[in-house]
């Protein structure tokens, strides 16, 4: 385990490979931008090999993440999940509520996309939402959604580089 994860629940904390994140949604449409939002301010760290921006297309992503040699792959994305704005939900992919997994601004369902890279190889799939404040026409996240964007990437960061002092061999099983 990760020096620190003790206190948090999420899985992914405790693994030792590397992650790839999956940047998803509209930056045109406020808060729908929340995981490009996430995914650009990772990448602009130099911390995270595999990171993508997907957006709106993520099904024209899915042969290059399946080549990512990562056992973890996490989509984030605006998810209404009926939470205080800025607030944060996850679920393994093929446990994300069908109610939650409808079609909206990217063309393919994210429980889809996680069984197809589940199925290719031994990627474990996560989903993190995000939940928005406002979707509509506009570029600026809305201040709950932007600092929930600062801190979780504040963590990530942190997480990352941990996970990057322990040996690869010393894996804890999900």
């Amino acid at each position: 385990m990760n020096p620190g994860c003790t206190s948090t629940p999420w899985p992914w904390c405790q693994a030792t490979a590397q992650i790839g994140w999956v940047g998803l949604g509209n930056p045109a449409l406020m808060d729908d931008g929340v995981g490009v939002a996430v995914v650009e301010a990772l990448q602009k760290s130099g911390q995270i090999p595999y990171a993508l921006q997907a957006g709106t297309e993520l099904e024209r992503h899915l042969h290059r993440l399946r080549a990512w040699p990562v056992q973890e792959v996490v989509f984030v994305d605006a998810i209404d999940f009926g939470g205080k704005p800025g607030s944060l939900a996850w679920w393994k992919a093929e446990q994300l509520p069908m109610n939650l997994d409808r079609l909206d601004t990217h063309r393919i369902p994210l429980q889809l996309a996680g069984r197809y890279l589940s199925e290719a190889g031994d990627q474990q799939v996560w989903i993190i939402g995000i939940q928005p404040q406002q979707i509509r026409p506009g570029t600026q996240l809305t201040d709950p959604v932007r600092r929930t964007v600062d801190l979780f990437v504040e963590w990530v960061l942190g997480k990352q580089f941990q996970r990057a002092r322990e040996p690869v061999s010393k894996k804890v099983g999900a």
